[in-house]
């Protein structure tokens, strides 16, 4: 994973959605550990899965991680200091926000390349979805979706929001 290579290639080339879902999990995992752990991890010592499943359960993996450390926090400790990767101390709630602008950041730029591959690939069909954790489909589906709509009713969405993980 060359993302720190200097020079820069010329001309900087366009990121693949795989490129940055392991970007996205190794990072999760290295703010994971300089959160929450002896701030040591480090990007170039990531083992990259080599194939989309793999990639997407590291993804997974590192947010379940991540969240099961965020949600162990009490009011005393989000406030505590820890070295970020970068050099400074800063509380623990400035890192994990961090971590989850960058999820947003990154995640957002997946939907960008995926709608820019829809529209130049219609020929070709897309790969199989990958299964993710179940929390991330709304549990039970009581009613599906709406025919009017397609979407589901506002009480499943209620009830994954509220599901413990």
């Amino acid at each position: 994973m060359c993302e720190d290579s200097w020079p820069p290639p010329e001309p900087v080339p366009v990121t693949t959605v795989a490129w940055r879902i392991v970007h996205l999990a190794a990072w999760t995992d290295v703010y994971l550990d300089w959160t929450f752990g002896d701030a040591k991890a480090r990007i170039q010592d990531c083992d990259i899965p080599g194939d989309r499943a793999g990639c997407m359960g590291w993804l997974f993996g590192a947010q379940d991680r991540f969240a099961a450390a965020v949600d162990g926090l009490d009011d005393e400790a989000v406030f505590h200091l820890r070295p970020a990767h970068w050099g400074e101390m800063l509380p623990v709630a400035h890192l994990v926000t961090s971590m989850l602008t960058e999820h947003v950041h990154h995640l957002a730029e997946v939907g960008v390349l995926r709608d820019l591959r829809r529209g130049r690939a219609r020929s070709q069909p897309p790969p199989p979805p990958v299964p993710g954790p179940d929390w991330w489909l709304p549990t039970p589906i009581r009613d599906g979706p709406s025919p009017a709509t397609g979407f589901f009713p506002a009480s499943d969405v209620a009830v994954r929001a509220s599901k413990p993980r």
